[in-house]
Protein backbone atom coordinates (compact mmCIF):
# COMPACT_ATOMS: atom_id res chain seq x y z
CA UNK A 1 0.00 0.00 0.00
CA UNK A 2 1.74 3.20 -1.17
CA UNK A 3 1.15 7.10 -1.27
CA UNK A 4 -0.09 6.70 -5.52
CA UNK A 5 0.51 10.40 -6.67
CA UNK A 6 -2.25 10.25 -9.89
CA UNK A 7 -1.29 13.71 -11.01
CA UNK A 8 0.63 16.55 -11.58
CA UNK A 9 -0.63 18.96 -14.14
CA UNK A 10 0.27 22.57 -14.86
CA UNK A 11 -1.92 24.88 -16.28
CA UNK A 12 -0.64 27.37 -18.75
CA UNK A 13 -2.73 30.36 -18.74
CA UNK A 14 -2.85 34.12 -20.00
CA UNK A 15 -0.07 36.53 -19.73
CA UNK A 16 -0.30 37.89 -15.95
CA UNK A 17 -2.83 34.92 -14.55
CA UNK A 18 -1.49 32.05 -12.11
CA UNK A 19 0.18 28.93 -12.96
CA UNK A 20 -1.33 25.90 -11.13
CA UNK A 21 0.76 22.94 -10.28
CA UNK A 22 -1.72 20.69 -8.69
CA UNK A 23 -0.40 17.29 -7.20
CA UNK A 24 -3.15 14.52 -6.27
CA UNK A 25 -2.49 12.38 -3.85
CA UNK A 26 -4.50 8.75 -2.97
CA UNK A 27 -3.65 7.42 0.53
CA UNK A 28 -6.08 4.91 1.08
CA UNK A 29 -5.75 4.25 4.82
CA UNK A 30 -5.24 8.43 5.58
CA UNK A 31 -7.62 10.25 3.96
CA UNK A 32 -6.34 13.80 5.45
CA UNK A 33 -3.87 13.17 2.77
CA UNK A 34 -6.22 12.23 -0.31
CA UNK A 35 -4.81 15.57 -2.43
CA UNK A 36 -2.92 18.32 -1.97
CA UNK A 37 -2.99 21.43 -5.09
CA UNK A 38 0.09 23.63 -5.09
CA UNK A 39 -1.04 27.19 -6.46
CA UNK A 40 1.81 29.66 -7.09
CA UNK A 41 1.77 32.79 -8.68
CA UNK A 42 4.44 33.44 -12.16
CA UNK A 43 2.35 36.89 -12.77
CA UNK A 44 4.13 36.84 -16.71
CA UNK A 45 3.35 35.38 -19.87
CA UNK A 46 4.77 31.31 -19.95
CA UNK A 47 8.10 32.15 -22.22
CA UNK A 48 11.46 30.01 -22.28
CA UNK A 49 11.95 32.58 -19.51
CA UNK A 50 8.61 31.99 -17.56
CA UNK A 51 8.95 27.80 -17.43
CA UNK A 52 12.38 28.90 -15.63
CA UNK A 53 10.60 30.77 -13.38
CA UNK A 54 8.46 28.17 -12.32
CA UNK A 55 11.06 25.29 -12.12
CA UNK A 56 11.51 26.10 -8.31
CA UNK A 57 7.53 26.00 -7.14
CA UNK A 58 7.85 22.50 -8.68
CA UNK A 59 10.75 21.40 -7.09
CA UNK A 60 8.90 22.51 -3.46
CA UNK A 61 6.15 20.70 -4.85
CA UNK A 62 8.52 17.38 -5.17
CA UNK A 63 10.25 18.17 -2.01
CA UNK A 64 6.77 18.74 -0.30
CA UNK A 65 5.42 15.38 -1.83
CA UNK A 66 8.78 13.51 -0.68
CA UNK A 67 7.91 14.75 3.49
CA UNK A 68 4.38 13.60 2.82
CA UNK A 69 5.43 10.16 1.75
CA UNK A 70 8.19 9.98 4.89
CA UNK A 71 5.42 11.30 7.33
CA UNK A 72 3.17 7.64 5.59
CA UNK A 73 5.41 5.72 5.58
CA UNK A 74 6.04 6.66 9.96
CA UNK A 75 2.31 6.45 9.67
CA UNK A 76 2.48 2.93 7.79
CA UNK A 77 5.20 1.11 10.27
CA UNK A 78 3.49 2.41 13.62
CA UNK A 79 -0.35 0.11 12.10
CA UNK A 80 2.28 -2.47 10.47
CA UNK A 81 0.91 -5.04 12.62
CA UNK A 82 -2.88 -4.65 12.26
CA UNK A 83 -2.24 -3.99 7.93
CA UNK A 84 -2.76 -6.88 5.89
CA UNK A 85 -1.35 -5.56 2.58
CA UNK A 86 1.57 -4.15 4.52
CA UNK A 87 2.24 -8.06 5.56
CA UNK A 88 1.74 -9.04 2.01
CA UNK A 89 4.63 -6.75 0.67
CA UNK A 90 6.75 -6.88 3.68
CA UNK A 91 9.99 -8.10 2.27
CA UNK A 92 9.80 -4.75 -0.24
CA UNK A 93 9.24 -2.72 2.95
CA UNK A 94 12.11 -4.27 4.71
CA UNK A 95 14.16 -3.93 1.61
CA UNK A 96 13.60 -0.46 0.72
CA UNK A 97 13.03 0.66 4.20
CA UNK A 98 15.35 -1.18 6.72
CA UNK A 99 18.53 -2.97 4.53
CA UNK A 100 21.54 -1.35 4.28
CA UNK A 101 24.16 -2.42 2.39
CA UNK A 102 27.76 -3.93 3.37
CA UNK A 103 29.63 -1.01 3.68
CA UNK A 104 32.80 -0.05 1.19
CA UNK A 105 34.48 2.11 3.80
CA UNK A 106 37.70 1.39 5.39
CA UNK A 107 37.08 -0.50 9.20
CA UNK A 108 36.75 2.29 12.19
CA UNK A 109 36.38 -0.07 14.98
CA UNK A 110 37.00 1.47 18.53
CA UNK A 111 39.64 -1.06 19.91
CA UNK A 112 43.07 -1.73 18.54
CA UNK A 113 43.15 -5.00 18.87
CA UNK A 114 43.88 -8.03 17.26
CA UNK A 115 40.67 -10.21 16.52
CA UNK A 116 42.59 -13.23 16.38
CA UNK A 117 44.27 -12.83 19.80
CA UNK A 118 40.40 -11.02 21.05
CA UNK A 119 38.39 -14.66 20.17
CA UNK A 120 40.94 -16.55 22.75
CA UNK A 121 40.41 -14.58 25.55
CA UNK A 122 37.13 -16.05 25.81
CA UNK A 123 38.56 -19.85 25.35
CA UNK A 124 34.65 -21.38 26.03
CA UNK A 125 32.43 -18.99 24.00
CA UNK A 126 31.04 -18.81 21.05
CA UNK A 127 33.45 -16.16 19.55
CA UNK A 128 36.48 -19.18 19.94
CA UNK A 129 34.41 -22.06 18.66
CA UNK A 130 33.25 -20.50 15.97
CA UNK A 131 37.13 -19.19 15.13
CA UNK A 132 38.05 -22.81 15.91
CA UNK A 133 35.75 -24.63 13.63
CA UNK A 134 35.31 -22.34 10.43
CA UNK A 135 39.05 -21.89 10.41
CA UNK A 136 39.19 -25.66 9.71
CA UNK A 137 36.82 -25.76 6.85
CA UNK A 138 37.55 -26.43 3.14
CA UNK A 139 36.22 -23.61 1.92
CA UNK A 140 37.02 -21.17 4.91
CA UNK A 141 36.44 -18.19 2.88
CA UNK A 142 33.20 -15.83 1.55
CA UNK A 143 30.75 -17.69 4.23
CA UNK A 144 27.32 -15.75 5.08
CA UNK A 145 26.13 -15.13 8.51
CA UNK A 146 23.54 -13.87 10.39
CA UNK A 147 23.70 -12.11 14.30
CA UNK A 148 20.55 -10.84 15.72
CA UNK A 149 21.60 -8.66 18.71
CA UNK A 150 24.81 -7.48 17.16
CA UNK A 151 25.44 -4.33 19.31
CA UNK A 152 27.62 -1.89 18.12
CA UNK A 153 28.88 -4.97 15.75
CA UNK A 154 32.37 -4.72 17.50
CA UNK A 155 31.72 -5.45 21.18
CA UNK A 156 30.96 -9.03 22.19
CA UNK A 157 30.80 -9.47 18.12
CA UNK A 158 30.33 -13.55 17.16
CA UNK A 159 30.98 -12.56 13.16
CA UNK A 160 33.54 -9.81 13.36
CA UNK A 161 36.45 -12.20 13.22
CA UNK A 162 34.66 -14.29 10.55
CA UNK A 163 34.33 -11.12 8.16
CA UNK A 164 37.79 -9.76 9.10
CA UNK A 165 39.84 -12.52 8.49
CA UNK A 166 37.84 -14.91 6.47
CA UNK A 167 36.07 -12.49 4.16
CA UNK A 168 32.70 -13.50 4.70
CA UNK A 169 29.48 -11.01 4.63
CA UNK A 170 26.68 -11.52 6.46
CA UNK A 171 23.37 -9.47 7.85
CA UNK A 172 23.68 -7.88 11.27
CA UNK A 173 20.22 -6.65 12.90
CA UNK A 174 20.34 -4.66 15.72
CA UNK A 175 17.04 -2.52 16.68
CA UNK A 176 18.11 -0.01 19.54
CA UNK A 177 18.59 3.15 17.40
CA UNK A 178 21.84 3.92 19.69
CA UNK A 179 23.74 1.14 18.82
CA UNK A 180 23.05 0.80 15.30
CA UNK A 181 23.93 4.59 14.57
CA UNK A 182 27.57 2.89 16.27
CA UNK A 183 26.75 0.30 14.31
CA UNK A 184 26.85 1.87 10.92
CA UNK A 185 30.04 3.93 12.48
CA UNK A 186 32.17 0.85 11.85
CA UNK A 187 31.62 0.65 8.47
CA UNK A 188 31.16 -3.62 8.32
CA UNK A 189 30.93 -5.45 5.28
CA UNK A 190 27.49 -7.05 6.05
CA UNK A 191 24.17 -5.90 5.39
CA UNK A 192 22.72 -3.95 8.42
CA UNK A 193 19.11 -3.26 10.02
CA UNK A 194 17.77 -0.99 12.43
CA UNK A 195 14.81 -3.79 12.87
CA UNK A 196 14.40 -7.08 15.26
CA UNK A 197 13.47 -10.68 14.62
CA UNK A 198 9.33 -11.01 14.86
CA UNK A 199 8.23 -13.68 17.01
CA UNK A 200 5.40 -14.26 14.86
CA UNK A 201 5.07 -15.20 11.41
CA UNK A 202 3.76 -11.38 10.76
CA UNK A 203 5.72 -8.36 10.65
CA UNK A 204 4.91 -6.27 14.01
CA UNK A 205 6.05 -3.26 15.50
CA UNK A 206 6.54 -3.72 19.19
CA UNK A 207 8.15 -1.50 22.09
CA UNK A 208 11.39 -2.30 24.04
CA UNK A 209 13.05 -1.47 27.19
CA UNK A 210 16.71 0.14 26.52
CA UNK A 211 18.95 0.10 29.78
CA UNK A 212 22.05 1.63 30.90
CA UNK A 213 24.05 2.35 33.41
CA UNK A 214 24.75 5.84 34.39
CA UNK A 215 28.12 4.24 36.61
CA UNK A 216 30.29 1.57 35.38
CA UNK A 217 32.83 -0.60 35.71
CA UNK A 218 34.56 -0.41 32.43
CA UNK A 219 36.41 -4.22 33.22
CA UNK A 220 32.75 -5.91 33.82
CA UNK A 221 31.15 -7.28 30.43
CA UNK A 222 28.01 -6.92 31.98
CA UNK A 223 28.02 -3.72 32.61
CA UNK A 224 29.25 -2.74 29.14
CA UNK A 225 26.47 -4.80 27.56
CA UNK A 226 24.05 -2.27 29.41
CA UNK A 227 26.59 0.91 28.64
CA UNK A 228 25.98 -0.21 24.73
CA UNK A 229 21.86 -0.29 25.48
CA UNK A 230 20.86 -3.88 24.54
CA UNK A 231 17.41 -4.12 24.28
CA UNK A 232 14.85 -6.47 25.71
CA UNK A 233 11.38 -7.39 24.87
CA UNK A 234 8.85 -6.14 27.72
CA UNK A 235 6.89 -9.11 27.84
CA UNK A 236 11.01 -10.53 29.52
CA UNK A 237 11.06 -8.08 32.89
CA UNK A 238 12.79 -10.81 34.01
CA UNK A 239 15.88 -10.70 32.50
CA UNK A 240 16.04 -6.97 33.61
CA UNK A 241 15.78 -7.47 36.60
CA UNK A 242 18.17 -10.51 37.11
CA UNK A 243 20.60 -8.17 34.99
CA UNK A 244 20.43 -5.63 37.57
CA UNK A 245 21.14 -7.89 40.52
CA UNK A 246 23.70 -9.37 38.78
CA UNK A 247 25.59 -6.51 37.72
CA UNK A 248 29.03 -5.55 39.31
CA UNK A 249 28.37 -1.62 39.45
CA UNK A 250 26.70 0.71 41.99
CA UNK A 251 25.61 3.15 40.03
CA UNK A 252 21.61 3.14 39.36
CA UNK A 253 20.42 2.58 35.88
CA UNK A 254 18.29 4.27 33.46
CA UNK A 255 15.37 2.61 31.18
CA UNK A 256 13.47 3.54 28.22
CA UNK A 257 10.99 2.73 25.86
CA UNK A 258 12.07 2.25 22.29
CA UNK A 259 9.97 1.25 19.39
CA UNK A 260 11.49 -1.36 16.55
CA UNK A 261 9.88 -2.87 13.42
CA UNK A 262 10.05 -6.81 13.31
CA UNK A 263 9.63 -8.91 10.63
CA UNK A 264 10.53 -12.70 10.51
CA UNK A 265 13.69 -14.32 9.70
CA UNK A 266 11.91 -15.58 6.58
CA UNK A 267 11.56 -12.23 4.86
CA UNK A 268 14.93 -11.17 5.75
CA UNK A 269 16.20 -14.31 4.11
CA UNK A 270 14.02 -13.51 0.70
CA UNK A 271 14.63 -10.16 0.47
CA UNK A 272 18.58 -11.25 0.36
CA UNK A 273 18.12 -14.09 -1.65
CA UNK A 274 19.72 -16.50 0.89
CA UNK A 275 19.21 -20.32 1.26
CA UNK A 276 22.14 -21.00 3.20
CA UNK A 277 23.40 -19.58 6.22
CA UNK A 278 26.64 -21.07 7.61
CA UNK A 279 26.62 -19.17 11.11
CA UNK A 280 23.43 -18.17 12.71
CA UNK A 281 23.77 -16.27 16.14
CA UNK A 282 20.87 -15.14 17.81
CA UNK A 283 21.00 -13.12 21.56
CA UNK A 284 17.81 -11.20 21.42
CA UNK A 285 17.92 -11.07 25.26
CA UNK A 286 14.59 -13.22 25.54
CA UNK A 287 12.01 -14.43 22.34
CA UNK A 288 14.68 -16.92 20.93
CA UNK A 289 12.57 -20.15 21.36
CA UNK A 290 9.60 -18.09 19.52
CA UNK A 291 12.03 -17.06 16.57
CA UNK A 292 12.89 -20.55 16.10
CA UNK A 293 9.26 -21.44 15.74
CA UNK A 294 8.79 -19.09 12.79
CA UNK A 295 11.93 -20.23 10.76
CA UNK A 296 11.29 -21.98 7.19
CA UNK A 297 13.85 -24.90 7.99
CA UNK A 298 12.37 -26.72 4.61
CA UNK A 299 13.98 -23.81 2.78
CA UNK A 300 16.88 -22.81 4.81
CA UNK A 301 20.05 -24.23 5.23
CA UNK A 302 22.02 -23.62 8.99
CA UNK A 303 25.20 -24.69 9.38
CA UNK A 304 25.66 -23.57 13.12
CA UNK A 305 23.81 -21.64 15.32
CA UNK A 306 24.02 -20.30 18.63
CA UNK A 307 21.29 -19.15 20.37
CA UNK A 308 21.41 -17.45 24.15
CA UNK A 309 18.93 -18.84 26.35
CA UNK A 310 18.38 -17.43 29.72
CA UNK A 311 15.61 -19.06 31.00
CA UNK A 312 16.41 -22.84 32.47
CA UNK A 313 13.04 -23.63 32.20
CA UNK A 314 13.17 -23.68 28.24
CA UNK A 315 16.82 -25.39 27.90
CA UNK A 316 15.33 -28.98 27.37
CA UNK A 317 12.65 -27.33 24.89
CA UNK A 318 14.72 -25.96 22.43
CA UNK A 319 17.24 -28.88 22.37
CA UNK A 320 14.07 -30.69 21.15
CA UNK A 321 12.49 -28.83 19.41
CA UNK A 322 15.81 -28.18 17.31
CA UNK A 323 16.30 -31.62 17.00
CA UNK A 324 12.79 -32.41 15.68
CA UNK A 325 14.48 -29.91 12.70
CA UNK A 326 17.89 -31.76 12.25
CA UNK A 327 20.11 -29.34 14.73
CA UNK A 328 22.27 -31.33 17.21
CA UNK A 329 23.09 -29.99 20.73
CA UNK A 330 26.65 -29.51 21.26
CA UNK A 331 27.60 -27.82 24.13
CA UNK A 332 26.22 -24.77 26.70
CA UNK A 333 28.64 -22.21 27.26
CA UNK A 334 26.89 -20.00 30.32
CA UNK A 335 23.50 -18.83 28.54
CA UNK A 336 24.88 -19.76 24.87
CA UNK A 337 23.36 -23.05 23.62
CA UNK A 338 25.26 -24.13 20.26
CA UNK A 339 23.87 -26.81 17.57
CA UNK A 340 24.68 -28.17 14.30
CA UNK A 341 23.35 -29.61 10.97
CA UNK A 342 23.51 -32.90 11.54
CA UNK A 343 23.20 -33.93 7.53
CA UNK A 344 25.99 -31.16 7.24
CA UNK A 345 28.83 -33.99 6.79
CA UNK A 346 31.54 -31.54 6.79
CA UNK A 347 30.03 -29.76 10.20
CA UNK A 348 29.54 -33.06 11.56
CA UNK A 349 33.21 -34.20 11.74
CA UNK A 350 34.73 -31.10 12.58
CA UNK A 351 32.25 -30.97 15.81
CA UNK A 352 32.81 -34.61 16.57
CA UNK A 353 36.10 -33.86 16.68
CA UNK A 354 36.44 -30.88 19.17
CA UNK A 355 37.50 -31.64 23.05
CA UNK A 356 36.35 -29.41 25.58
CA UNK A 357 38.12 -28.62 28.36
CA UNK A 358 38.69 -26.16 30.99
CA UNK A 359 41.30 -24.42 28.86
CA UNK A 360 39.12 -24.20 25.99
CA UNK A 361 38.38 -25.99 22.42
CA UNK A 362 40.59 -27.92 20.85
CA UNK A 363 40.53 -30.67 18.56
CA UNK A 364 41.90 -33.96 19.01
CA UNK A 365 43.83 -33.85 15.90
CA UNK A 366 44.85 -30.69 15.17
CA UNK A 367 45.34 -30.98 11.12
CA UNK A 368 43.22 -29.60 8.97
CA UNK A 369 40.99 -32.47 7.13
Amino acid sequence: MNVHLHEIKVCRMETGSKAVVKICFQVPSCPALTFLDLLFDCSHTMTQRGYKKIRLPLLYSVISFTIIQMFYRKFEVNNIANDSEWKFNAVDFLTNKYLLPPDKMKYNLSADHDLAMDTLKYGHGTRAYIKLIFSQLSKKYGGFFIEAGALDGEYLSNTLYLEYYQKWTGLLIEPDPNNFQRLKEKHRKAWISNTCLSTSSDPKNISLVSVSPTKYNQESDIDNMLLHAQTYDKDFDFQYETLLSNSKTDGSFTKSIVSAACFPLENYLTALNVTTVDVFSLDIQGGEFEVLKTIPWDRVHFRLIFVEVMRESLKNKIIEYMKSKGYLFIVQMTEDYFFYNEKDTEISALVNRVMITEKGFFFENPKTI
